[in-house]
Formats: structure tokens, C-alpha cells, sequence
């Protein structure tokens, strides 16, 4: 029986194979786990950052505190409408709550219509009956209290006759 040998050649051929195959493994567990990871917290993370750069750019400001809330919500609602965010703020300060941001949804808009009072009063309400709360920011130094939700994109609406 005759054995047929590639040489010098097949061992690097079997070697460069191995290691194709070890490449692609090492690519899809590491797919795999990036799928696991929640990205969205990051991108919270990132958003509560600015949020807080801006809340001491108004602070360094030097404005009376009642027009402290009128400048924050100026420099924080084009930042939400790009991002498809509504929200609703509220200044201890002024008194005085706005929906800023996109147009919030009904079903957000009815549940802190609810629960109004205490969200004014900077008393602790029930975050589980506002539908789609995405993040409640305490801005303490500006005495305002954010609430925000996400707005579907008119492309992601269904068309109505």
C-alpha cells in the first residue's frame, strides 16, 4: 500500500485549517456573548452624563433659581426629540410640570396626568403604571424631577386608511 504524503505543504495546510477553525470558534463565542450584553444601559449611562453636563451648565449660569428650569428644559428638548424621547419635568422650583421632548403618548401622558400629585411633591409614585417609563432622573442641585419614555418614529406607525 503506497501512502500519498502533501509534505511540508499539508502539514501547513492542516495547521492553517486548525487555526481557520479556532479564528471562527473564538469569532462566535465572542458574538455570542456581545449579543448577551446590554447595550442599552451604556447608552443610558452616556445619556444621563450629558443630562448632568447640562444641569451644571445652567448651574454656572447664576440664573435665579425659578428661571434655572426654563433654561434646562430650552437646552434638553431638542436633545430628546432627536433621541424620539418624551418626557415630563417637573420644577420644585416654578411649581409647575411640562411635557417636553416629542409628543408623549396617550397611555404615558393619562398615567402621570394619575399621578400628578405625587410626582410634584417629590413623593415616591408607582413607576410600574406608567407605561414604558425608560429612565426617572432626580436632578437635585436644579430641584427638577424628569420622566422619560420613548416615541415609536411616524415610519414605524401602521398606516391608517
Amino acid at each position: 500500500m503506497v501512502k500519498i504524503t502533501l509534505g511540508e505543504k499539508g502539514r501547513r495546510l492542516k495547521y492553517n485549517i486548525y487555526s481557520a477553525g479556532i479564528l471562527l470558534l473564538v469569532l462566535m463565542v465572542t458574538c455570542t456573548v456581545c449579543r448577551r450584553i446590554d447595550w442599552s444601559a451604556l447608552q443610558r449611562g452616556e445619556f444621563e452624563k450629558e443630562m448632568l453636563q447640562l444641569e451644571e451648565q445652567v448651574l454656572l449660569e447664576h440664573q435665579p433659581a425659578d428661571q434655572q428650569a426654563y433654561k434646562f428644559i430650552g437646552l434638553i428638548g431638542p436633545r430628546l426629540r432627536d433621541r424620539w424621547l418624551a418626557g415630563y419635568i417637573y420644577s420644585r422650583a416654578r411649581g409647575e410640570g411640562y411635557f417636553i421632548g416629542r409628543m408623549a403618548p396617550p397611555d404615558f401622558r393619562k398615567a402621570i396626568e394619575a399621578q400628578k400629585p405625587l410626582i410634584d411633591a417629590g413623593k415616591p409614585y408607582d413607576k410600574k403604571k406608567i407605561p414604558n417609563l425608560k429612565m426617572a432622573v432626580e436632578f437635585k442641585r436644579l430641584n427638577c424631577r424628569l420622566l422619560l419614555t420613548e416615541v415609536e418614529p411616524p415610519s414605524a406607525l401602521p398606516n391608517r386608511p
